[in-house]
């Protein structure tokens, strides 16, 4: 069982990496976003890709630790938890791997949080080259210019009417 904590410090250390590499490369495709660089969000979505391998790659691993632990404490593996795996193992000493479960936990967090304001710039940006488009080419489907020439009058009591001349 020792051996298999071991391994799971090493996973969770593992990942933490991964996952801060993940939070570099999140940073420089929030900077290209917002500097209008597709190049470089381009380079950074590609490395981004490699990294999700990595990252499944150790999952992958994790899970099979996972299964190693919950069949020799003969528990289920839906039943069985990280925090709840640290209280139950009391005979061994376990603070390495509460530090390697808190590392990776605050750097998923991080990365989390830099993903989120990334969803929510290129959301914008999306919307907004979507209105400058509309704007800029007019279709028949999503006209810019509807009007045609008829005179609009304003509420009776204005006394006034509008006429548009460009239609």
């Amino acid at each position: 069982m020792e051996l298999l904590i071991h391994q799971l410090e090493e996973n969770f250390s593992q990942a933490a990496e991964v996952y801060e590499d993940m939070i570099t490369v999140a940073r420089r495709k929030q900077e290209s976003i917002l500097c209008a660089d597709i190049d470089e969000l381009e380079q950074a979505v590609r490395e981004e890709e490699h990294l999700i391998q990595d990252a499944q790659r150790i999952e992958n691993i994790r899970q099979r630790i996972h299964q190693a632990v919950s069949t020799q404490m003969g528990v289920r593996i839906a039943d069985l938890n990280i925090e709840k795996f640290i209280q139950t193992w009391t005979f061994h000493d376990t603070s390495r791997l509460e530090d390697a479960h808190r590392r990776l936990k605050a750097v998923v967090d991080e990365l989390k949080e830099v993903t989120d304001m990334n969803a929510y710039l290129a959301d914008t940006s999306l919307r907004l080259l979507n209105e400058m488009r509309r704007s800029i080419f007019q279709t028949p489907e999503d006209p810019v210019y509807s009007h045609n020439g008829a005179v609009d009058m304003m509420p009776a009591e204005s006394g006034l009417a509008l006429v548009d001349v460009a239609g």
